[in-house]
């Protein structure tokens, strides 16, 4: 099992969640972490912890696919990180990004009918919306795009034809790709 944390650091109330990894006695689980999202979106430098035969096997590719990861940049992160420069970087991140998940969460309650239920995210860059019958992602993305609102239906988060009916997320992040 792969534990994806890529915002597990952007969290806006409360106290975090332990992550799949911490519960793991098995060595089962391999959680992977970037500095890309919230950081440097240029940076591309992520991480991993592993356990067990795992982690020689992926030590090794690691070093077949990443052989232009710039050690100086490599070197820069660990600075800043041990000089705690990160740590307030996030608050300020954390403050910021919580004033648009709030805004948004106001746009939703104004523009979008009650019937669609959410839970408002205690931390990330999303919310997950699910829509009621009658209302599709797909009409939904489209208007949202217009106004300059990144979406994604839920099905683009899903191998299979596994995904909710009617789920939507949006970012709340600025700018749209």
């Amino acid at each position: 099992m792969i534990e994806d944390d890529y915002v597990g650091d952007l969290r806006y109330e409360g106290r975090a969640q332990s992550s799949l990894k911490a519960l793991d006695p098995g060595g089962r689980v391999i959680y992977t972490g970037t500095f890309s999202k919230m950081l440097l979106p240029g940076l591309r430098i992520g991480f991993l912890l592993a356990e067990g035969p795992i982690y020689r096997v992926l030590t090794e590719r690691k070093y077949v696919h990443d052989i232009a990861a710039s050690n100086l940049m490599q070197r820069v992160l660990e600075v800043y990180l041990s000089i705690g420069r990160y740590r307030n970087y996030l608050r300020r991140s954390c403050k910021i990004y919580r004033e648009r998940r709030d805004a948004m969460i106001k746009a939703i309650g104004e523009y979008l009918p009650a019937s669609v239920s959410f839970d408002k995210p205690k931390g990330g860059l999303f919310v997950w919306l699910a829509l009621p019958r009658g209302l599709a992602a797909e009409k939904l993305s489209r208007i949202a795009l217009t106004e300059g609102v990144c979406c994604a239906q839920g099905k683009t988060f899903f191998t299979d034809q596994g995904a909710p009916r009617g789920a939507f997320d949006i970012r709340s992040d600025t700018g749209c790709s």
